[in-house]
């Protein structure tokens, strides 16, 4: 199955066809575990995100996660196309700043919901 995710922010938009074939779909709304790495690439804690919709996609070598707040949704819609294509559409409200992260990994989540621990990590190069 083709998997696209297109996400409506106010100042971008994000559209994504995944690049791998998706054999399973998990689509659930749930509080999600976010796992944090020290360089080495251990894990090191892991911070409760509260009411997120968490989009697994699950290919037979690779898979995916999106995370977007609830809080965030404006509008969304879920549409299969011809059986073999399913599209993720997302309208995020426009007065909600955003804090995204991640490339193995998907994160959509307002800042003003966001947990302090996470708002005190700086992530990134200065």
């Amino acid at each position: 199955m083709t998997i696209n995710i297109n996400i409506h922010a106010a100042e971008w938009e994000f559209k994504e066809e995944l690049p791998f074939n998706i054999t399973t779909v998990n689509d659930e709304v749930k509080d999600f575990e976010l796992p944090l790495f020290d360089d080495d690439d251990n894990e090191t804690e892991r911070i409760l995100l509260k009411d997120c919709r968490v989009i697994e996609l699950i290919g037979e070598d690779d898979s995916f996660i999106v995370v977007v707040e609830n809080a965030l949704l404006k509008e969304d819609k879920v549409s299969d196309v011809d059986g073999d294509k399913r599209i993720f559409d997302f309208v995020f409200h426009p007065d909600k700043p955003l804090w995204n992260e991640g490339e193995d990994i998907g994160i959509f989540y307002s800042y003003e919901n966001l947990p302090d621990d996470l708002k005190e990590i700086k992530i990134g190069k200065k």
